[in-house]
């Protein structure tokens, strides 16, 4: 018999509870609103799936080669994301490439990070 009990996280909540609250805490600060650093913001949808300077930073599915995988985990020490401040932890990175993995979904009706403004 199949679950129904809504145990199963739906990708909307999975962005929501684990992916979202990566960006606002690690990422926002130098690419949102304010400040675009490689000319990327990774606050509004749109923005974030059409990447910065050096092109889209996910490979949906494929985290092996999605930029925003080598960054976080320092797979180029010259190059390392956040570049100041607490890295990120085991569990989120892994968060990260399990998001990655099933899609890279950021569900249309969120079209800004929850809790920050258009």
């Amino acid at each position: 018999m199949p679950a129904t009990s809504g145990a199963e996280p739906t990708e909307k909540t999975v962005f929501e509870q684990k992916i979202a609250p990566i960006f606002v805490k690690h990422c926002v600060k130098c690419h949102g609103p304010e400040k675009q650093e490689s000319g990327f913001r990774l606050d509004r949808r749109d923005d974030f799936l059409n990447g910065g300077d050096n092109g889209p930073v996910v490979v949906p599915q494929q985290p092996e080669e999605s930029r925003l995988m080598h960054l976080v985990q320092g797979t180029d020490a010259d190059v390392i994301m956040p570049p100041d401040g607490n890295r990120l932890s085991d569990q989120q990175k892994a968060d990260l490439k399990q998001w990655i993995k099933q899609g890279a979904d950021w569900p249309e009706k969120l079209t800004v990070l929850p809790g920050l403004s258009k």
